[in-house]
């Protein structure tokens, strides 16, 4: 273990964060760089210390005093727990998010008409429909949903007809291009292309007849903006004309009609 002193007060919890974000892990994390960080007075001054790997390489050690010296001492922002109206503080032991309800749908929603009429999930590989990614094995439908609110994904049901061997499903959350996602250092990122910021399925193996299975995430996602889309990518072999199947989504949301003004 290596000692790295800093004549500098720091908020430990802030700096570590920011440590992390350029790409250096704490303990236990997997490719950790360093254990922790301490703040302690003495006498006449501040000494802020990090305990580093010994393994630890000369251009990490610069980055790491690059991150110090630019460290600006304001602590993290306090999230306060919601309170009721009279103060007294939420007790839940329910993953809804506060102010959101249940919604099961096999579709998004639609700018002009709206909540629940969008784009369906579903796919058929007699046709042509959403397919997008022809090569000589393979062959891919995408299809894109988008919602007018953000929600959060709790799970979902998958049903498939007829799928043939190798026919899989992803599902997940695009940044659409010209769109801003935080990257792995967590910068915002104008995204030249279509990016995938989370994957829900990977890889998820259909074979043969299902009439319903259930994909339970055990609590809800982060809210998915409205300006991102949901992604459901089935690759099946290029000979493949009979698969098909759906969707549907349980999600968390404000509203799930448009109520007439």
């Amino acid at each position: 273990m290596i000692e790295r002193a800093y004549d500098k007060f720091c908020i430990t919890g802030k700096l570590s964060s920011e440590l992390i974000a350029d790409g250096l892990p704490i303990y236990p994390s997997t490719g950790a760089r360093f254990y922790s960080i301490r703040c302690e007075q003495q006498p006449t001054k501040w000494v802020t210390t990090i305990l580093l790997f010994n393994d630890i390489t000369q251009q990490e050690i610069d980055d790491i005093d690059a991150i110090v010296a630019a460290h600006i001492p304001t602590p993290l922002p306090v999230i306060e727990p919601p309170t009721d109206e009279d103060g007294k503080p939420y007790v839940r032991n329910e993953v809804r998010p506060l102010g959101q309800g249940a919604y099961f749908s096999s579709a998004g929603d639609d700018a002009v008409l709206g909540i629940g009429n969008g784009k369906r999930i579903d796919w058929d590989f007699s046709n042509t429909e959403d397919q997008t990614i022809i090569d000589e094995d393979y062959k891919t439908k995408i299809i894109d949903v988008q919602f007018k609110d953000p929600v959060y994904v709790r799970g979902g049901f998958l049903t498939y007809r007829n799928s043939q061997d190798e026919c899989i499903i992803d599902m997940g959350v695009i940044c659409p291009s010209g769109q801003y996602y935080l990257n792995s250092s967590g910068v915002p990122t104008l995204a030249p292309a279509d990016v995938w910021v989370s994957r829900y399925v990977n890889k998820f193996d259909m074979d043969g007849d299902n009439t319903g299975i259930y994909i339970d995430g055990g609590t809800a996602s982060t809210a998915i903006p409205v300006n991102y889309k949901m992604r459901f990518q089935i690759t099946t072999k290029t000979a493949d004309v009979s698969s098909r199947g759906h969707v549907a989504m349980m999600l968390y949301r404000s509203r799930t009609v448009d109520l007439p003004s």
